[in-house]
């Protein structure tokens, strides 16, 4: 008698696992948009639902994705402008490449 081959079983669909763990993330967003007032945490986060939503039917999942993205796009346009403003900055890049010019 011989062995009898295993076969892999595949599984269809999202697993429950990680469903909780977007609910868990998306619980856990501001009212502002972000997770934790921080860029990168807010980036990870949509990373995270922008990936679970590939193969998610949750249409409130984008409201929530759309909300994080506003958030980052505004956060980093206020960098910008605070970085464009700063008079020291670009001094201090001057001296920078005169020093290892």
């Amino acid at each position: 008698m011989g062995r009898k081959k295993k076969r892999i079983q595949m599984c269809s669909g999202t697993l429950p696992f990680l469903k909780n763990c977007c609910d868990f993330l998306r619980d856990k967003q501001l009212d502002n948009g972000s997770w934790s007032n921080d860029i990168l945490t807010s980036a990870l986060a949509l990373n995270a639902l922008s990936s679970y939503l590939k193969s998610s039917k949750d249409k409130t999942l984008k409201q929530d994705i759309k909300r994080g993205e506003i958030f980052l796009k505004n956060t980093t346009n206020s960098l910008s402008d605070r970085i464009i403003k700063t008079k020291k900055l670009y001094a201090n890049l001057d001296k920078i490449s005169i020093d290892f010019g």
